[in-house]
């Protein structure tokens, strides 16, 4: 079995493009695409990866979450990029995100993403940032 991907992303497509490039390249690969399922996840990260989209909807979130995310506005991803690195410090995050706020992007930094790269982004692309981050290339 290949390495596990959580692909987290609201555009259902575009996940599942990746998905299948992914899987092509022989990565298994999980979608994920509400907060509400995003919850649901986070005390089962048994992956090697995170492919992360920072712009997710909020409207399915309880609000506790809402509380916490609403300094970011719609930019959820960043609340749950602190999330995961809280439970599993050592996961590679890799960002794929339209978001160019440099505040937003340094903070990802401090948290730990280890790639931000903007959409759009080949699959072709997107697999070798993968490898990149998992130490495969």
């Amino acid at each position: 079995m290949g390495q596990k991907i959580l692909i987290i992303e609201d555009e259902k497509a575009l996940a599942e493009e990746w998905a299948k490039g992914l899987q092509y390249a022989g990565y298994e690969t999980k979608i994920v695409t509400t907060l509400n399922e995003v919850m649901n996840i986070l005390n089962q990260l048994d992956f090697d990866l995170v492919l992360l989209d920072i712009m997710l909807p909020s409207y399915d979130v309880s609000d506790r979450i809402k509380q916490n995310s609403i300094k970011w506005g719609r930019i959820a991803g960043l609340w749950i990029a602190k999330q995961i690195k809280e439970r599993e410090p050592s996961m590679p995050i890799f960002v794929v995100s339209l978001v160019t706020d440099q505040k937003i992007l340094d903070e990802l930094k401090q948290v730990g993403v280890v790639k931000v790269v903007s959409k759009p982004i080949s699959v072709k692309e997107l697999i070798d940032i993968v490898e990149s981050c998992l130490g495969k290339v």
